[in-house]
């Protein structure tokens, strides 16, 4: 046990300098609330607080401390994904360098909380702090309408990361960032974001929301980028932004019901992105709202027209509000490629004259955009106002399968593209398309294609430049996004415990009592007991008062024990047992455990007498589910 030193902040300076360093970070396991509250108050830098494998019932984590970028402290579950907050289950993050690990909640939700995660605990905002490798699943209250988010970040630079975020189905975000008029640089990625139910077109639905309209002029510099959408159909915002300076970059929306939408702020960028809406109503691409954005080296392909467009740049409201629409004055919006899509696949003047957008945006580029039909050849490719004179540069765009449309037709070359789809789905040009060197003008900030690879001047036209390499920026797929305890296939199932038990009488001669165990396909974890002494509590006469447990494989002993206590992982044993429903043991009892893991084959479990005599004993089997 470490002392609990308090001295004022001088006192701390000279026991920095006299004391000697710890060699090694303390690693402490917890299996009650109790005990994960003193470990969490006295951690420090380097150290590590486990939670033992078990349901955790109505757990409300507060995860306060000072880590350092170095040596962050770490709240991680034993095994990732065997760690279960169910019931009304919170955690709240406040501080530096604090790294939260491999948490599952599910079945439940918050009673009280605005959050089930949040990295605030009261006035104290996180910083430098890490969510990573969790899932929230289907963590749902009785009442859609009851209105909380399921994670909440505050502070600065924090990271939400390889997380799985399923099933949500009440009013609320998934995934926010709160401003309070500072940058927060916060970085989302490599998340899984999933099965968000429809919202019945009601606001409040996002998958994720940066900022609120009351910080429209606001910088956050906040990074999302790398995440996977699938079947996100919450509301038409599946993607948020709400402040300024934001990056989007190569995420992918696969069958979602909405778009990414740049709903207020300023000078945002949206990069690499993929839309797959395989034909799915009411899949879509991206909103353009407010000044200065710009939309680059996106891919959209068979979505169905949500907002009346694969692209659309919104008429404006002069003098906008914090909760109008400013209008896109200075949007470039070039080398995109959109495949296949029903509708325009560009919208100039969205909505002009509904809701008091009157105004018509300025200074808009729409330059080496590669423009494809495909099997859907109704309608045209643009559509919208005719812009003002001088309000526009439309050049180097590529377009074939439809007329062209309202404006901008001087800046359009029209030919078949010669596209081939990948290995990954994705339609990409070949070398002898005319998309390459054929992009017109000077773009610094596109160095780069859909795939992260260099761009060699002049330019390919459209998202992806033709070049031999493969891509360095993959598509997010189930496979290289969320936790990588969890299958591609998300199959996260906790099963249903399953337990064997059978008493009788261990011989005096010694003759053991035998339960044969198979364990089929792939690796399961054992919870093996052998009870004597433990038995006397519920009125059994004549015990077996020194019970051994021993698991053979074809004859060989695999483990043995004849007093749980002396075990290493008391504390997970504990955990374990009472979350199967197995009835408490004295640590100080002569009853025998073994908790472990066995590969695939046929073993025996023999319960006998570690001394002379014998007596009635126990035999308890229980298989402990992956999930857990």
């Amino acid at each position: 046990m470490r002392p609990t030193l308090r001295m004022n902040w001088i006192g701390l300076v000279l026991m920095a300098v006299i004391a000697a360093p710890r060699a090694v970070a303390l690693s402490t396991v917890v299996g009650s609330e109790s005990q994960l509250i003193t470990a969490l108050a006295s951690a420090r830098p380097g150290d590590e607080v486990v939670l033992a494998n078990r349901i955790w019932t109505d757990l409300h984590i507060v995860f306060e401390g000072a880590g350092t970028p170095d040596q962050p402290i770490v709240l991680r579950a034993q095994t990732p994904g065997r760690v279960i907050l169910s019931g009304d289950s919170t955690l709240a993050i406040g501080g530096n360098h604090l790294v939260v690990d491999g948490l599952v909640f599910t079945e439940g939700y918050p009673r009280a909380s605005s959050s089930i995660i949040q990295f605030r605990h009261g006035d104290r905002e996180a910083e430098g702090c890490r969510l990573t490798n969790t899932a929230i699943i289907d963590y749902n209250p009785p009442d859609r309408a009851t209105r909380y988010f399921w994670v909440s970040l505050y502070g600065r630079r924090n990271r939400v990361d390889h997380c799985y975020f399923s099933g949500q189905a009440h009013s609320g975000v998934t995934v926010v960032a709160w401003l309070d008029g500072e940058p927060n640089d916060h970085r989302i990625d490599h998340n899984h974001f999933a099965n968000h139910v429809s919202g019945e077109g009601e606001n409040g639905w996002e998958s994720i929301r940066i900022g609120t309209s009351a910080f429209v002029d606001s910088v956050s510099r906040t990074t999302v980028e790398f995440n996977l959408f699938e079947e996100c159909d919450g509301e038409l915002e599946i993607v948020s932004n709400k402040s300024c300076e934001n990056v989007y970059r190569g995420n992918t929306f696969l069958r979602s019901q909405g778009m990414l939408t740049l709903r207020h702020g300023h000078r945002c960028l949206v990069d690499g992105n993929v839309f797959l809406g395989e034909r799915v109503r009411n899949t879509g691409g991206i909103r353009v709202i407010g000044r200065d954005h710009v939309v680059i080296n996106n891919y959209i392909h068979g979505t169905r027209g949500r907002d009346g467009a694969a692209i659309s740049i919104y008429a404006g409201v002069p003098d906008a509000g914090v909760s109008s629409y400013p209008t896109p004055h200075g949007a470039v919006v070039a080398f995109n490629t959109i495949v296949d899509v029903t509708g325009p696949h560009l919208f100039y003047a969205r909505n002009l004259g509904s809701g008091r957008r009157t105004e018509l945006p300025r200074d808009v580029v729409i330059a080496n955009n590669l423009l494809v039909a495909g099997a859907d050849m109704a309608g045209v490719l643009v559509d919208g106002a005719e812009p003002e004179p001088g309000a526009m540069e439309v050049f180097g765009n590529i377009a074939f399968g439809r007329e062209w449309g309202a404006w901008g037709a001087e800046g359009l070359t029209v030919a078949d593209p010669l596209l081939d789809a990948d290995a990954d789905g994705l339609w990409r040009p070949t070398d002898q398309s005319p998309v390459v060197d054929a992009a017109g003008g000077a773009f610094p900030i596109v160095d780069h294609d859909r795939d992260g690879q260099g761009r060699a001047i002049p330019f390919d036209v459209g998202a992806f430049e033709v070049t031999a390499g493969p891509p360095t920026w993959a598509v997010a797929t189930a496979g290289n996004t969320g936790p990588a305890w969890m299958p591609d296939d998300r199959f996260w199932d906790r099963g249903e415990f399953t337990n064997l038990s059978t008493r009788g009488r261990v011989g005096d001669g010694g003759e053991p009592l035998i339960v044969g165990v198979v364990v089929t396909a792939s690796d399961r974890r054992l919870l093996l007991r052998a009870v004597g002494p433990g038995l006397a509590a519920f009125g059994v006469a004549d015990v077996l008062l020194n019970p051994r447990i021993t698991l053979f494989d074809a004859g060989a002993i695999v483990a043995s024990n004849d007093r749980w206590g002396d075990n290493a992982h008391v504390p997970e044993i504990v955990a374990t047992s009472a979350a199967l429903g197995a009835f408490a043991l004295d640590e100080t009892s002569q009853d025998a455990v073994l908790l472990l893991t066995v590969p695939p084959g046929a073993y025996t479990v023999h319960l006998s007498s570690a001394e002379a005599g014998g007596g009635v004993g126990l035999l308890e089997i229980y298989t402990v589910p992956f999930s857990f």
